[in-house]
């Protein structure tokens, strides 16, 4: 399946989006996740199928002082 993830075209096994966190090494703590122009809550990962074409944005939160 090809998506495009931050921008760049991949292309994934990964079913699920909790999957493709996994596989691309994202840090689940302070990560928002954009799919398709809609924000999913980290409680949803492992139940949002992803589709041929969709769009994810990764974004991390890092603290610091």
């Amino acid at each position: 399946m090809e998506l495009f993830l931050n921008g760049e075209n991949i292309k994934t096994k990964s079913l699920t989006l909790a999957k493709l966190i996994a596989e691309k090494g994202f840090d689940t703590g302070g990560l928002i996740i954009e799919l398709n122009q809609k924000i999913i809550q980290k409680e949803n990962f492992d139940h949002v199928f992803l589709n041929n074409g969709d769009k994810i944005e990764c974004i991390t939160f890092v603290g610091g002082g």
